[in-house]
């Protein structure tokens, strides 16, 4: 009796049953959708709105590309990169930088003025989508669009200290 109470309470002790890693499932890139919901929040504390799918003409690119979303009236933009983005940007993508934003080079075809887009990769804003299974080994999905919002914060804090806002 007193070898199967031991044997109990080492179970016990050893957590409760684990998720098998077939079952458990991989981070994924937060979606464009949610993105767009989540800049149009941004834009919005700072009174501003957005254009989505604004055609801009990327350095070293030799057409046109619809990047996701631009400020209104404004030459800056943003695009959440995805794989598809990708195989068309690959050369131009600036390389990434730690601790800085990656802004590609464009200009607007209809004026040729200089026209800033802020990079996000879709890579980088991977969550755990079933954190309570996995036991927590990813970001969370609250932790993913905290990081996004601040990195879209901080963009347009530095386009408006260099005057594009």
């Amino acid at each position: 009796m007193r070898r199967a109470l031991w044997m109990m309470m080492g179970l016990l002790a050893c957590g409760g049953a684990q998720t098998p890693a077939s079952q458990r499932q991989e981070p994924r890139p937060l979606d464009e959708v949610r993105f767009l919901e989540l800049f149009a929040g941004v834009l919005g504390e700072h009174g501003l709105s957005g254009q989505q799918n604004r055609a801009v003409r990327v350095t070293g690119l030799d057409r046109d590309f619809e990047i996701d979303c631009a400020v209104a009236g404004k030459s800056i933009g943003v695009e959440y990169v995805s794989d598809a983005d990708r195989v068309v940007l690959a050369s131009t993508l600036p390389a990434p930088r730690p601790g800085q934003l990656r802004v590609l080079p464009a200009t607007d075809p209809g004026n040729g003025q200089p026209f800033d887009v802020l990079i996000l990769e879709d890579g980088d804003f991977r969550y755990d989508p079933n954190p309570e299974q996995s036991g927590g080994v990813g970001p969370t999905i609250q932790e993913v669009e905290g990081r996004l919002q601040r990195d879209l914060r901080d963009f347009l804090h530095a386009e408006r200290q260099s005057g594009n806002l």
